[in-house]
């Protein structure tokens, strides 16, 4: 009854993992059942189904040794995580800029790149406006997606020459943006113990050291939402130029990922949370929105001249259709999309038609809509695949080994991340660990982007927005178990004095 090896939650976790792990070697099929529409519509189902039993070997081998020397491997972390409290400040931001760099500076070296698919569009409609050819691709006007990731782009282009591997200055810009921001909001949350372990974690997260160089909008996303919420944080209470500071960032993070609009409702949230009075927040909400609608109007009238019709983008009626129709695995994949493109005047016409059978299919079948729920929260959170798949498509050859390697290396990672995540939350009933003012931030950001995903289709690139606060909990939980083993409570009690 006294032996840890009984009752520790990690070790009772491990077991059934060990079980199911081993399990799926031999029966794979049944495993992934959620994502086996994706991989019947692969290029080689046969390969993926033979990485994943090899991934599923390796997790129960992994699982079986944490299980064993699960008491060796306690010591060692909490022995870490009290050295990382106890260097000096000078210390740790040169440990942080090592451990950022190092792995990113191996990847740019042996692992090159080349745009395919979404890339390769940013990276064509990039090069057409550092060209003068405006915002086209393919010689025809575009809205697919908003113009923000492409503009920024096009600068490189037109500074430094139209190479895409320039995405690496907008990549390791953001990288740095998100490191700091984290660090800064971390500390203003739950203190610098905390601060340290998730800014330690978001600089060698393996899929963030992937995404640091491809050309793509999420990185650059990533960083504009949390130095916007670092702003909002920093300025409370808000006056009239701040809010209007974040109405017009607001806009510029929409024209650049159109998940961002919905954030006009969650700011107001925020503020709450802060404490604003009501009079001031609903007058503070008003200003927001005026200048939010300000500084989107431009781009959406440019769309209602060519397109007929007020539109931040012309891809939200595929992205609501691929996650709901018949055919609908509740992650990224076409499915039923059979519609013939000259059908339609332009593609404003073909989403609005999408975008109407979406409407039409959960209208008609709402059973069927309400199941595939679940399964779009599953391909949201599940799996990290997208990184790695994004990084080894093209026409170059890579070596089998080195592809293997990368997907355990993120999935495992991730995995780790998710069951430290999913403890935080279970142990946010306890007294102890209720919620308080900020610290309910995160939470907020993950119902809403987990929300989106409700509506449109999971995939683990839109996870990216929650990973910061995934990280940061978990920091939570980590430094909570080492707290009551080691009394580090009061040295993160003055280091939250330093708090800005």
């Amino acid at each position: 009854m006294r032996l840890f090896f009984c009752f520790s939650p990690i070790r009772i976790l491990l077991l059934p993992l060990m079980v199911f792990c081993g399990l799926a070697v031999f029966y794979p099929e049944v495993a992934i059942l959620p994502f086996q529409g994706e991989i019947q519509n692969s290029r080689n189902p046969e390969a993926i189904l033979q990485f994943t039993r090899l991934l599923f070997g390796i997790s129960a081998v992994a699982s079986g040794f944490i299980f064993c020397l699960w008491r060796w491997l306690r010591e060692s972390a909490f022995s870490t995580i009290k050295g990382i409290a106890g260097i000096s400040s000078h210390s740790f931001w040169i440990l942080v800029i090592l451990l950022a760099a190092l792995p990113r500076l191996v990847v740019f070296f042996e692992l090159p790149y080349q745009p395919i698919a979404d890339a390769w569009w940013y990276h064509s409609t990039a090069l057409n406006l550092a060209t003068g050819y405006g915002y086209s691709i393919g010689g025809q006007v575009t809205a697919y997606r908003p113009p923000g990731y492409p503009f920024l782009l096009s600068l490189t282009y037109r500074l430094l020459g139209p190479n895409f591997a320039w995405a690496w200055l907008l990549g390791a810009v953001s990288t740095v943006i998100v490191i700091l921001t984290t660090y800064y909001i971390a500390r203003r949350q739950y203190g610098a113990v905390v601060a340290r372990l998730a800014t330690i974690a978001i600089a060698v997260y393996p899929a963030l050291v992937l995404q640091t160089g491809q050309a793509m909008s999420d990185l650059p996303f990533l960083a504009g939402l949390l130095l916007l919420i670092l702003f909002i944080l920093s300025y409370f209470p808000p006056r009239l130029m701040h809010v209007v500071i974040i109405g017009v960032a607001l806009g510029a993070l929409t024209l650049t990922r159109g998940v961002a609009i919905g954030l006009v409702g969650v700011i107001p949230v925020i503020w709450f949370i802060q404490g604003l009075p009501a009079r001031k927040l609903v007058i503070a909400s008003v200003m927001l929105g005026l200048a939010f609608m300000i500084s989107v109007t431009p781009w959406m009238a440019r769309n209602y001249s060519i397109f007929g019709r007020y539109v931040i983008a012309t891809n939200t009626g595929i992205n609501a259709y691929i996650g709901n129709n018949h055919r609908a695995s509740g992650g990224y994949g076409f499915g039923a999309l059979r519609l013939a493109k000259g059908k339609y005047p332009n593609e404003s016409e073909l989403d609005r038609a999408l975008l109407n059978k979406a409407v039409d299919f959960v209208s008609a079948h709402p059973i069927d809509a309400a199941k595939l729920l679940p399964r779009k929260l599953v391909h949201l959170y599940l799996s990290e695949t997208s990184a790695v798949t994004s990084l080894f498509q093209g026409k170059k050859l890579y070596s089998p080994s080195k592809k293997c390697a990368l997907y355990v290396l993120t999935q495992s990672s991730y995995s780790v991340l998710l069951i430290l995540f999913c403890f935080r939350a279970f142990t946010l009933s306890a007294p102890a660990n209720h919620l308080q003012g900020i610290q309910w931030l995160g939470w907020v950001l993950v119902f809403y982007f987990s929300f989106l995903t409700l509506v449109f289709f999971g995939t683990d690139r839109f996870r990216l927005p929650i990973l910061p606060w995934m990280l940061i909990e978990s920091s939570v939980f980590i430094f909570r178990a080492v707290e009551r083993r080691s009394g580090l409570a009061g040295r993160d009690k003055a280091g939250a004095a330093e708090r800005i």
